[in-house]
């Protein structure tokens, strides 16, 4: 593997080698989406340009012209001579086509090139005149992939569809996907195909009646922070109106379901509660999931603050209950107290809630999760919480560092408090261990850490300490961490931070889920 020189600003949106495998170009995300010419052997950079301040989605090096790239992207097609130490930038023109945005282009054999248009267009510009002409509308929406395979093209577009033309530009099958295709590739068998909703499938080039089972899945839109291990699977929710099933063995999803069923959703005047990418409604982004010891119910925490509960086998919404207004801030409307913990007592009887309005509430399960008592001791947001063994005390920390204890009574809830003799459960047995704030946790920051840098930790069998944290590492210490000189195992497997990490049962793996990156991954723990 050879690593460049990071001379990108952001990020890298664009590459492509050349034809004879020498060189890559290299496109950035910087304010001039820069373009650069690597010896990507030697690590040389041979010629660097600004590109243009719209950005560039594509780039390409022609077979044909030595020297000759273009690049598309917002109302733009450039053309590109390299020669020694310089890059020379030509536009193409517009013509009857019109200024256009374009997501992909490829060059043909004649040396011409073929372009993916915003408005679901194929244009064709000529490589000597830089002149655009239509040869096709095969999408309803924007044209997203686009690839040369042998006789003819591939295309996926906003309209769900995987076209393939003749050279002719006629079209020979398509096929119906769930969501935008939006990436596309051949290995001349078989066409490789990517959603934007997370999942990849193999078509044959020759066609094929129905779409393949993914085999990839996952999710796909802000972030991802639920998740809850069972014995042989686990359970993750996300910001995409998803809750997911996982096999350990399998890999692979076994059921879906979602967070909300609501078609019409509440109209809101002002963005409100958690911070995230997701273009989904709050009532349609769950942070917390939790399964019921018996595996009837499944809980999740939203993100409009209210709680959803699930039927386990068909994953089908069965109760909402709204816990804004058990709130201990002072917010119009109580909105935005969404939900980052909860777990369901090891007696089953009880589901304990720590909201985002400063509060853990105690839901009874008989009664329909009715909020039976609520403590509001915490002077910050609640961030994790645990059980003890024994369903009589719940432990919980919040963002201003706090670490909690609560004394639940059984047969009167009402009778359940804070309890402020931490010495007093200092032998206590807990069922979970998810509070970052813990006896056998409290070093697991490294030096150059503050308390927020470390999103999550879990505990199995009293031998292994897990942390995922900020800066995308997933950690595995010696129970206890007792020591900040204590040495760790890090492991770099996620893009972006890392929400959450829990061991499965048997201690043979650790699963992790990712913020920006959305990725689940499941790691194997070698003796």
């Amino acid at each position: 593997m050879t690593k460049l020189p990071a001379v990108h600003h952001r990020a890298v949106r664009a590459l492509t080698f050349s034809p004879d495998g020498k060189y890559l170009a290299s496109v950035g995300a910087d304010n001039n989406n820069s373009i650069y010419i690597w010896d990507w052997e030697s690590k040389t950079k041979l010629a660097e340009t600004k590109g243009d301040v719209n950005k560039i989605y594509c780039i390409e090096w022609s077979s044909k012209t030595k020297g000759q790239l273009v690049t598309v992207g917002v109302k733009h097609v450039f053309f590109w001579t390299w020669t020694g130490g310089s890059i020379k930038r030509n536009r193409g023109l517009s013509g009857k086509v019109g200024i256009q945005t374009y997501f992909c282009h490829r060059f043909m054999d004649n040396g011409n090139v073929l372009l993916g248009s915003k408005k679901g267009q194929l244009v064709m510009y000529d490589a000597m005149t830089r002149t655009p002409k239509v040869v096709a509308k095969p999408h309803k929406g924007a044209v997203f992939a686009l690839v040369k395979v042998k006789g003819g093209y591939i295309t996926g577009g906003k309209d769900k569809f995987l076209r393939f033309f003749d050279n002719s530009f006629k079209e020979k099958w398509s096929l119906e996907f769930g969501s935008y295709v939006r990436s596309v590739n051949s290995d001349g068998t078989n066409i490789v195909v990517g959603t934007r909703n997370g999942e990849i499938y193999f078509v044959p080039e020759s066609g094929a009646s129905t779409v393949p089972e993914a085999v990839i899945a996952g999710h796909f839109e802000g972030e991802v922070w639920g998740l809850h291990v069972l014995h042989n699977t686990f359970l993750t929710s996300g910001e995409d109106n998803m809750v997911i099933n996982w096999d350990m063995t399998a890999h692979k999803p076994l059921a879906y379901g979602k967070v909300s069923n609501l078609k019409k959703v509440p109209k809101t005047r002002r963005k409100y509660g958690v911070s995230t990418t997701s273009r989904f409604h709050p009532c349609k982004c769950a942070r917390a999931v939790s399964m019921s010891p018996d595996g009837t119910h499944i809980a999740l925490g939203r993100n409009d603050g209210k709680l959803a509960v699930l039927d386990a086998k068909s994953l089908k919404v069965m109760k909402v209950v709204n816990l804004n207004k058990i709130s201990k801030r002072q917010i119009r409307n109580q909105k935005g107290n969404w939900i980052e913990a909860m777990s369901y007592s090891p007696c089953g009887k009880f589901l304990a809630v720590g909201t985002h309005g400063m509060v853990v509430c105690i839901c009874e399960v008989a009664k329909d999760y009715e909020c039976a008592v609520d403590f509001k001791s915490h002077n910050s947001v609640i961030t994790h919480l645990d059980w003890s063994a024994d369903s009589q005390h719940i432990r919980s920390t919040d963002k201003g560092y706090e670490l909690l204890f609560f004394d639940v009574d059984a047969k009167d809830l009402k009778k359940s408090k804070h309890n402020p003799h931490a010495t007093a459960l200092k032998d206590l047995e807990w069922a979970t261990n998810s509070c970052v704030l813990s006896w056998p946790t409290q070093c697991v920051w490294d030096t150059d850490m503050d308390g927020s840098d470390v999103n999550a930790v879990d505990v199995f069998n009293k031998q292994l300490v897990a942390t995922g944290d900020d800066h995308g590492n997933v950690n595995l210490f010696r129970y206890p961490v007792l020591e900040s000189s204590n040495e760790q195992i890090r492991h770099a497997g996620h893009s972006s931070h890392v929400t959450n990490v829990k061991f499965s049962k048997d201690g043979k793996y650790l699963i992790s889920v990712g913020g920006g990156d959305k990725a689940v991954v499941q790691w194997r723990l070698k003796a």
